[in-house]
């Protein structure tokens, strides 16, 4: 299914501050787990996972808010973006592993909300491709992190 955005080029801008947000997830995963004394590394990306997740659920009340009235799904744009942030909190009171993954499984769900926004035409293609993307970059990053 195709939407009429889909002929539009994804943003330069969006494009470059995409990939700089993953330079902290590919970075700390990549460092060996014996390179501090303690988890410093794992704990890091952890945070910074915890925050993108937030993030990615305020970019949910930004669509809600700019459609206002006149997006009907706004309800649950509102509702999935404050569960992102809170799951994103959750994430950081668990034990290290635990957190990791569950914040793994959160970006992957959100990556499947964002299909179904697609699906019923309420981001263009460049976004979802975007998202696709950085979310399994993410992804993996935290499950190799998590599982090292």
């Amino acid at each position: 299914m195709s939407n009429k955005d889909d002929h539009i080029s994804m943003p330069k801008t969006a494009i470059s501050f995409g990939l700089a947000g993953l330079i902290p997830f590919i970075a700390l995963a990549a460092l060996p787990t014996n390179f501090f004394e303690f988890k410093i590394p794992e704990s890091a990306l952890l945070a910074y996972g915890a925050i993108i997740l937030s993030f990615l659920g305020g970019l949910l009340w930004g669509m809600a808010l700019n459609g206002g009235d006149t997006i009907h799904i706004a309800p649950r744009l509102l509702t999935v973006g404050v569960i992102a942030s809170l799951i994103g909190w959750g994430a950081l009171l668990l034990p290290l592993t635990i957190g990791l993954l569950t914040l793994t499984l959160s970006f992957l769900a959100l990556l499947v909300f964002d299909y179904t926004l697609y699906r019923a035409k309420h981001i263009p293609y460049w976004f979802l491709k975007l998202r696709v993307f950085l979310s399994l970059v993410v992804s993996l990053t935290l499950l190799l992190a998590a599982l090292a």
